[in-house]
Order: structure tokens, then C-alpha cells, then sequence
């Protein structure tokens, strides 16, 4: 009599054994399709995206502009056009790998989407195309494998325990969909059901399945040829999951097969660890500046001066700090304009006093302190010679002139040379470059997609999601500074490094790569 664990134990065999004796002409052509609908599909919807935020007349993708560049019928055409390309190439990309996995015949793939139809495809391929790569899972979307959520995003749901759990649940919410999705792609007329059923049948298949999806969002996708790899091996692993058809074939085709797959895997790590960084013109990476993130977030809550004193044995270039304006006028140290989150008081601080704000206790990670006004904190930066780098959030409830009460308190105490200002308000950079000419000051951008905005400013903070090589390229030109922000990941650092940024804004002070910019400082 078979044992219970049987069943499965044979099914993940065949799914090695299917593996293991694919042809290397297979290997081939799959890693040709995937990388001709990355590199040369990719670019074609970026372009068209591109066009479509030149039609818009706006000079970038921005939250700023979204609003006119969706009103704008010159946008359409071209935008649908980037859509429909992305989703093209999903469906291409997944009816290729399911047609060679199953059958070794990549002629069937036209057949396969044939036999889908044009609204079950539309309805499955979209959460498919624009959902899993937000989970850094693009093992079917060759075309958007960058489009990724800005880590910025995670980062402040993470702040405490239970909006970090609202996090992970609408990240698995949205993993629910892409493997539903996934699933049903390969399923019969009535995929619902087929999809309940092979679920119930299949579980840990299905956890075959995560372990996949797992350790491709492991791989980073300027890993190039292994990213590539990785994602081809990846999809072939989920289709042959999916599919109870996939023969085995001679094993004796496989060891060529995999001994040359398995070299192109090594020689391209090889290649991405040996080949050394290539640095842009007239920068060095020793240059860029490091910059704490709202202090030290592991030493205290953000923007406190617990969280300041912590930043102060990790010598920052400076210390970054939000400031936003209480209801009488006062101007306080804290990032979120609603104190739920961090003291569970659902309260706007542009509604409350000065005195009720400072009074407000806020946690994260363990660590309790209240909230400064910026009065206190940047005395004791002064104290700590901890350079500020102050960002002024506007609510649009500001009593007064928000900006010149921020300069004014500064001065009062002396605080005003030595840190500098930005922020996500254009018109507030405006401002301070205006009045006060010999204040550094810069523009925070959440999301770009064009070109750099043409404003008075001194540099650009940038988040690193947006941060190309274009758009570092047309910072230099400009002659102006560019900051990535949030950047806590090693690789992510010596990426953005490479490419030549002037600073790094981060909650990480205790990475390998900022000690060394602090010994070169």
C-alpha cells in the first residue's frame, strides 16, 4: 500500500526529473525569449510611458502631476499602448514556458493563448502583470519586472507591530491574487472551481510554489544574467507545478543540459562579484555623504532626541528630521501628521497645541520618548554637533508662514548655519531659495518618471526607486546633489554608490559599506 506522503513525494520527483531532462535547446530558447521581452520590451513601454508624460505636457511622473497627466487625452494613446505591451508580453512570456515545459513544442504557444481567450486572458494577465512584480516576483512579466513598490512604503508600515501586520496581510492579500491567477492560467473551462480543486489536491505543491516565488524576490534584478536565470528557471519550475502533463524525458539529455546551464549561472555570478564597480565621471563613492534617517530608529523613536542621541557614535554626515506645524502655530519634530500609528492617539498633530503634541509619547521597536519640539531637538543636535538636514512637511492646514517660522526659530538659538532644508512642497523650496538665498535647500521627490523638474533649488533628494542612471546623469549636469532615500540594503548602497549618488540617506548606520564612508571622511 503507497504511504500517504507518496503522492506528493513522486510529484515533486517528476517536477526534478522534468528539470533535470529538459533539452538545452529548451534552456536556450527560453532564456532568449525572456531576455528579448525584458531588455528590448521593458525599454519599448518606458518609452511610451515617456510619450505618453510628454503628450501630458508635464516634465515628469510625479504624485504632483498625476492628476494632469490622467486628464490629459494626449496621454492616452500612448499610456494604453505601454499597458498593452506589458500585458502582451506576459501573455507571451507565460504561454511559451507552459508550451515548452509541458510539451517541448514552443509552436503550441500560440495555440495556448488562443484557447484562453481574449477576456479570461485580460482579466488573469492584468493582476498578473502589475501585481507580482510589486512583490518582486516577475517570473511571468519579463516587461514590468521593474516595476516594484518604493521600499519607503514597507518602511512605514513596519514602524510597529501591528501596522506591520496590516502590511504582510495586504502583501499576502495581493500574493492570494498573482497565484489564483497563476493557476487558473493553466486550468479548463471552468477555472474557479479547477483552481479550488487543484489546490485542495496539490498544497504542497503549492508550497513548492512559494519556495519558488520566495527566492526569486531574493535575487535582485541588476543581478543581469543571473536575474535572468534565475527567472527562467523559476517559471519553468512553477508551469511544470501547474501542469500533470509535463513528460519526462531521457535523462540522458540532461547532463549537458544542466552542466551548461549551471555554467552560465556561475560564470554570470562570477561576473557580477569580480567585475568591479564602474564609477561615474569625476565621483568617487568615498565622497558621498551619509545621512541618518530620522535618527538612529533603532536607538529611539524617529524623530525624537532619544533617536538623535543614538545617531550621534555613528558620526552622520547630518541627521535628517520632518518638522510639522501644531494648531497654535508651534513647530514640532515627527514625521506622521496622524499620531495613531506611533502613540495610538488618532489625532492630527495641525489639530493639536504645541503642549498637547510634546506631551504625546511615541514607541518604535521597544523604545518610548515624546515628541520634541524643533526648538529642543535642534539645541541638542548643536550640543551633539550633529549637523540637521530638516525637511518641512506642509499639510496645507499651516496657520501663518510656515517656512519663515521654521528659519525663525533656528535663528533665535543660532542654529540656522550648518543644516540644511528640503521638501516634498515645491513651492516651499521656492520660498526658501527666494528669501533666504544663502540657506541650502533642496526638493524631495517620492516618484519620478522623466525628466528632473525644473526648479530653483540646490539639491535633489530623491527616492530610490526613481533613481536611474538618466536621472543621476542630468543631476550632474545641473551641477546639483542627489540623495537616495530610504536606502537600508547593502547591495542597494553599493548600487546606487556606483551610480554615483552624492549621499545616502538611511535608517542602516550600521552597515559594512557606511562605516567605510565615515573612515574615508
Amino acid at each position: 500500500m503507497t504511504s500517504p506522503s507518496a503522492a506528493p513525494a513522486r510529484g515533486v520527483a517528476r517536477i526534478a526529473g522534468c528539470l533535470a531532462s529538459l533539452p538545452l535547446r529548451s534552456w536556450l530558447l527560453l532564456w532568449l525569449v525572456y531576455v528579448a521581452l525584458a531588455r528590448a520590451g521593458g525599454p519599448a513601454a518606458g518609452a511610451l510611458l515617456e510619450a505618453a508624460v510628454e503628450q501630458a505636457g508635464v516634465s515628469a511622473l510625479m504624485p504632483e502631476t498625476i492628476g494632469a497627466f490622467l486628464l490629459a487625452p494626449g496621454s492616452w494613446v500612448p499610456t494604453l499602448a505601454a499597458l498593452a505591451l506589458a500585458c502582451a508580453g506576459t501573455l507571451l512570456w507565460t504561454a511559451v514556458v507552459l508550451a515548452v515545459a509541458v510539451s517541448d513544442t514552443p509552436q503550441r504557444a500560440l495555440a495556448i493563448i488562443r484557447g484562453w481567450g481574449w477576456r479570461r486572458s485580460l482579466l488573469l494577465v492584468l493582476p498578473l502583470t502589475f501585481l507580482a512584480p510589486l512583490l518582486r516576483v516577475p517570473l511571468f512579466t519579463p516587461v514590468t519586472r521593474d516595476l516594484t513598490l518604493p521600499p519607503f512604503i514597507g518602511r512605514e508600515f513596519l514602524k510597529t507591530p501591528h501596522t506591520g501586520a496590516l502590511w504582510v496581510l495586504g502583501l499576502a492579500a495581493v500574493a492570494l491574487i498573482v497565484f489564483a491567477s497563476i493557476v487558473i492560467l493553466g486550468r479548463g473551462r471552468d477555472p474557479l472551481r479547477a483552481c479550488g480543486r487543484w489546490l485542495r489536491g496539490n498544497w504542497r505543491t503549492a508550497l513548492v510554489i512559494v519556495a519558488v516565488a520566495l527566492a526569486a524576490s531574493l535575487v535582485p534584478a541588476s543581478a543581469g544574467i543571473v536575474s535572468d536565470t534565475a527567472m527562467v528557471i523559476g517559471a519553468v519550475t512553477v508551469a511544470l507545478c501547474l501542469s500533470s502533463r509535463a513528460p519526462v524525458r531521457k535523462p540522458a539529455s540532461s547532463v549537458p543540459a544542466l552542466a551548461a546551464f549551471v555554467t552560465v549561472v556561475a560564470v554570470g555570478t562570477g561576473a557580477s562579484v569580480v567585475v568591479p564597480f564602474t564609477v561615474a565621471d569625476g565621483h568617487e563613492p568615498d565622497d558621498a555623504l551619509v545621512i541618518a534617517h530620522r535618527g538612529y530608529v533603532s536607538g529611539g523613536p524617529e524623530n525624537t532626541i532619544l533617536a538623535l542621541e543614538a545617531a550621534a557614535p555613528h558620526a552622520p554626515d547630518y541627521v535628517e528630521v520632518d518638522v510639522l506645524q501644531a494648531a497654535d502655530g508651534g513647530i514640532v519634530a515627527s514625521h506622521d501628521t496622524n499620531l495613531a500609528v506611533l502613540a495610538g492617539v488618532p489625532g492630527n498633530i495641525y489639530e493639536m497645541t504645541t503642549a498637547e503634541v510634546t506631551a504625546t509619547s511615541i514607541e518604535m521597536h521597544g523604545n518610548r520618548d515624546t515628541i520634541p519640539t524643533l526648538h529642543d531637538y535642534a539645541l541638542r543636535a548643536k550640543e551633539l554637533g550633529l549637523p540637521l538636514m530638516i525637511e518641512l512637511k506642509v499639510t496645507g492646514h499651516e496657520v501663518g508662514d510656515f517656512a519663515a517660522q521654521v528659519v525663525d526659530e533656528l535663528a533665535a538659538i543660532d542654529a540656522l548655519e550648518g543644516n540644511v532644508f528640503h521638501s516634498l512642497d515645491a513651492a516651499t523650496v521656492q520660498q526658501l531659495e527666494n528669501e533666504h538665498p544663502k540657506l541650502e535647500v533642496g526638493l524631495t521627490i517620492a516618484m519620478l518618471h522623466g525628466d528632473l523638474p525644473s526648479i530653483d533649488c540646490d539639491f535633489f533628494t530623491i527616492e530610490q526607486a526613481s533613481i536611474t542612471p538618466e536621472v543621476v546623469h542630468a543631476a550632474e549636469e545641473r551641477g546639483l546633489p542627489l540623495y537616495a532615500w530610504t536606502v537600508n540594503d547593502e547591495n542597494a548602497m553599493r548600487a546606487l554608490l556606483d551610480l554615483g549618488v552624492d549621499g545616502l540617506i538611511t535608517d542602516n548606520l550600521e552597515a559594512d559599506v557606511l562605516r567605510h564612508q565615515v573612515t574615508a571622511d
